[in-house]
């Protein structure tokens, strides 16, 4: 069976199959991990495909260390990205970007998930990352998280150790493992309407 990217099988999405999703249990609460990953040259002995690589290799020990306390499950890694510098390769419109993502959340929510963690590894996309995941928990009512491949300690343009590595598993590990914990969302994430009007 080919691999569609550096994933541990257990937790990952396409490898499940209708029974599975079928008899989960309290869906609400597992938490959807969304890798987004850009192609760049980050450097001649590098590939253009580093930050799949780099935070699917993170993610994929993450995951293993999580499995079965904190249930998850991790969606493929959405490739196209925005890319503002000469450097980025197959750069996507950012509002073509946004709308991607939401169809894909859209998806996750209409599958009864409601928790979902936008795990970036690109730099040049973390705000729209950010705002991407404001808007879709205004617009779809789902409990939005970001987490940066940089806020793990990770410098994409450096020789990375397996220590580097795996401290930076473990740091995404925690993070997860306190999404998981966290309250769903009141009212089932729909924003109270106000009476009257705002002054």
């Amino acid at each position: 069976m080919s691999q569609l990217c550096n994933a541990f099988q257990d937790t990952f999405w396409p490898r499940l199959k209708w029974p599975d999703f079928a008899s989960m249990p309290a869906r609400e609460k597992v938490v959807i991990v969304f890798p987004l990953a850009g192609f760049s040259d980050w450097g001649e002995d590098f590939p253009l495909d580093r930050e799949e690589q780099v935070s699917m290799s993170v993610l994929k020990e993450a995951s293993q260390q999580l499995h079965p306390s904190a249930p998850h499950l991790v969606l493929p890694p959405f490739r196209f990205v925005t890319g503002p510098k000469a450097s980025a390769a197959f750069a996507m419109d950012p509002d073509e970007v946004f709308e991607a993502i939401a169809e894909i959340v859209r998806d996750v929510k209409a599958s009864g998930f409601r928790k979902v963690v936008f795990y970036n590894s690109s730099p040049w996309n973390e705000d729209l990352v950010d705002a991407t995941a404001r808007d879709l928990r205004i617009n779809l009512g789902m409990q939005t998280f970001c987490i940066n491949l940089s806020g793990l300690g990770i410098d994409l343009s450096a020789e990375l150790s397996d220590s580097v590595l795996s401290e930076a598993a473990g740091r995404l590990s925690s993070l997860i493992k306190e999404v998981a914990a966290k309250p769903g969302l009141a009212n089932d994430g729909k924003i109270p309407e106000q009476e009257g009007d705002l002054q």
